[in-house]
């Protein structure tokens, strides 16, 4: 496949050289010029600052971790809490739960959990940054009934089920310069991010408002960058390469799903809508550069769309990067140890 356009507005993309493709890019910028930034930010943006800002822990004075019992304690315990994740942490299996007004952050560039799942089950107010979780045997992160979670530059690799979850009617989250993807690949469950645990996660109606925003979306991750049920979902300038996918962005039952000025390189279905039962999903798609993209059905239920549907308007302020920014400024700042943890 020749490099696609950039699209800047719902319109299906058509094959074109790359004389033709950078020809269409600047005829777009000169008709159509968003405010982009001129630099990356990293300032809090999205649905969990809606109102006021996710501050979890807040001023707390930050307590150093440097076990697994001390984190499974005071993760856990009541009030606002700063833990500052020290070294490498093996869970051996364990879930942690979190509880609300809690921030877990990393220390330097080595912070490690491994081989478990951080719980947010009914948790309010929760930050999690600068941190890599891996090999957890079943979710990184599992967002179950939480609201107001803010989870940024971390890096989640090689879980045995998603990589973050959101179900049980989990509100308002921002997920932002984040890694993922998965180095196993003899793993065959690598589906990254599922938002709705199934059609019958009926809590998640006029929930699961989320932000996808300035993520990585790494090789190995097959599906569900994210899959979408109920949710009101905003993915814009995150950067896709994960060759040998299935699809990118999902779209599914009840659910609203805005895709702007994202890079996709080396993908299979940038996005599609899944038909199941119910109201079948919307996405709106505008602003985002495909290279060397494919786009195929792989059964009747799926539905190859332009991206001209109705869907909801975010209803926070934000502005995004020039799309042609994205893979250096992403693939710079992404992750754990990277962006304002950078040394």
């Amino acid at each position: 496949m020749q490099p696609r356009s950039i699209r800047p507005g719902p319109s299906r993309p058509a094959p074109a050289s790359r004389a033709t493709w950078v020809t269409l890019v600047l005829a777009w910028f000169a008709t159509f010029t968003p405010a982009f930034t001129q630099e990356p930010n990293f300032d809090p943006v999205g649905f969990a600052h809606v109102g006021s800002p996710t501050v979890g822990g807040g001023n707390a004075e930050p307590i150093p971790v440097r076990t697994v019992e001390a984190l499974i304690a005071l993760a856990s315990a009541d009030g606002p809490r700063v833990l500052r994740i020290e070294g490498e942490l093996n869970l051996q299996g364990r879930t942690v739960r979190v509880g609300s007004d809690k921030t877990l952050v990393g220390a330097g560039q080595g912070a490690v959990l491994q081989n478990g799942t951080l719980l947010l089950r009914h948790a309010t107010n929760v930050v999690i940054r600068n941190l890599i979780i891996r090999n957890a045997p079943e979710d990184g992160i599992t967002l179950y009934g939480a609201r107001r979670v803010w989870i940024d530059h971390c890096t989640i690799m090689d879980c045995g089920d998603g990589l973050v979850d959101l179900t049980h009617g989990t509100d308002e989250v921002t997920i932002s310069w984040c890694r993922f993807g998965y180095q196993n690949l003899r793993n065959q469950h690598r589906l990254a991010s599922l938002l709705g645990a199934s059609d019958r996660d009926t809590a998640c109606r006029d929930r699961l408002r989320v932000t996808y925003h300035h993520n990585w979306w790494d090789q190995g991750c097959l599906e569900r960058m994210p899959s979408v049920r109920f949710g009101r979902v905003h993915v814009f300038n995150n950067y896709y390469r994960a060759p040998g996918n299935r699809y990118c962005i999902r779209s599914r039952l009840f659910a609203e799903v805005r895709v702007e000025f994202n890079w996709f390189e080396d993908v299979q279905n940038p996005w599609e809508v899944y038909v199941t039962t119910g109201d079948q999903g919307r996405l709106f798609a505008a602003g985002n550069v495909e290279v060397r993209t494919v786009w195929k059905a792989s059964d009747r239920r799926v539905l190859l769309v332009p991206g001209t549907d109705s869907v909801f308007v975010p209803p926070y302020p934000w502005r995004p990067d020039p799309p042609h920014r994205i893979p250096d400024w992403v693939t710079q700042h992404a992750g754990a140890g990277r962006g304002p943890f950078a040394p």
